[in-house]
């Protein structure tokens, strides 16, 4: 995988259909889901070119920088060149084992937007992200829709499963179960 996004990053963004209207749409979406403010220490985990990190730190004037953590060199070097991003190269895996310590000692806020599927064990990784939160933290994983109708997620500010609806990677079962406080 490492050396498909090195090849691909240059081009990556010019892969996709994201019109900066779609970005900014995507960025505010995720910035409300985890009640972002400019106080929050915040990491994109799996963030790619900082597309959408770029886009929330562009709206929020963060007072420190959104760390942009990915595993790929060539992909980091794609962020927008913004005092309000921080590259970070490290796996999601690397950051939640914390082989690859954060410049925070704790975190209000992390996103995972579509890359939870390049995680080898997700419940074990989102795991150990949800134990780098600071209390009150937020963690979320956005996935493109899959084809099950089954839903499940987390309020944002207590780690409970709430009834607003986000789509699971399968029929029955929330992956979610056991993170977050009880």
């Amino acid at each position: 995988m490492g050396e498909h996004y090195q090849n691909l990053a240059s081009t990556y963004d010019d892969n996709w259909v994201y019109s900066p209207a779609f970005v900014g749409w995507m960025s505010e979406r995720i910035a409300s889901a985890l009640e972002l403010s400019a106080n929050d220490r915040m990491a994109d985990i799996g963030c790619g070119t900082g597309l959408f990190a770029g886009g929330i730190a562009e709206a929020l004037r963060p007072h420190q920088p959104v760390l942009c953590v990915d595993p790929s060199a060539a992909m980091l070097d794609q962020l927008p060149s913004s005092p309000a991003l921080s590259p970070l190269r490290a796996s999601a895996e690397e950051i939640a084992d914390q082989t690859v310590p954060l410049p925070y000692e704790r975190l209000d806020a992390m996103w995972l937007k579509e890359s939870v599927h390049h995680v080898t064990d997700p419940a074990t990784t989102l795991r150990g992200l949800a134990r780098l939160l600071a209390p009150g933290g937020r963690l979320l994983v956005a996935m493109l829709p899959p084809r099950s109708t089954t839903r499940c997620s987390l309020k944002p500010s207590s780690g409970t499963r709430s009834s607003s609806p986000t789509p699971l990677p399968s029929p029955g079962t929330c992956p979610m179960r056991g993170f977050g406080p009880s």
